[in-house]
């Protein structure tokens, strides 16, 4: 109840400044969500190393850092998330392939179940809220948020904040959402 109490006077009369990481595996849709969010149409393209920007919503600056998805520069990812309070990963919900390899217990590299595993499992995230933005939503096949979150084997962890959000970077559909909730359920001490 306190953390509650505490979220919803820190948001009623205070600026936030957050450093979020954004990741996910390559044309997962990254880029064109930070894109979107700001406003802006642009023409997609692989990022190689990152982009940097700043998302305004509600009372809530995110400091967005969208790191490259390709799998040679998936090893940088812990230098850039290293003591981040919140992370978002994206996932292509259309990408069935790449959606999970189907063995829990491995580390492929290749899907991304086995990425956001790695995550959730390192001590610098321990404490992070994650959103999980399920990009393409509209496209044909696209998997929902249940078959995503079993694809995804996520955890039934009550102390994890965990959330995903549908959305489609093309439309703008869902990603307010997904930054409106990050906004609510960021840790004590999110701010930079």
């Amino acid at each position: 109840m306190g953390a509650a109490f505490s979220a919803f006077f820190r948001k009623l009369f205070k600026k936030l400044e957050v450093r979020i990481v954004m990741v996910g595996l390559d044309e997962s849709g990254k880029s064109s969500i930070l894109s979107k969010i700001k406003g802006v149409n642009a023409v997609p393209v692989p990022t190689v190393g990152y982009n940097y920007d700043k998302v305004v919503i509600d009372k809530t600056t995110f400091c967005v850092w969208d790191v490259g998805g390709q799998e040679k520069i998936r090893g940088l990812w812990p230098h850039y998330y290293k003591g981040s309070k919140a992370m978002i990963f994206v996932v292509d919900s259309a990408d069935h392939r790449r959606i999970t390899c189907g063995h829990p217990e491995t580390n492929c590299n290749q899907c991304a179940a086995c990425e956001l595993r790695k995550l959730l499992n390192s001590p610098d995230l321990a404490e992070s809220t994650f959103l999980i933005f399920a990009n393409k939503q509209d496209l044909p096949g696209a998997l929902h948020v249940e078959q995503i979150h079993s694809a995804l084997g996520l955890p039934n962890d009550p102390r994890r904040k965990i959330h995903i959000q549908p959305c489609s970077a093309l439309t703008s559909e869902g990603l307010a959402a997904g930054f409106t909730w990050l906004s609510d359920n960021l840790p004590p001490g999110a701010s930079e």
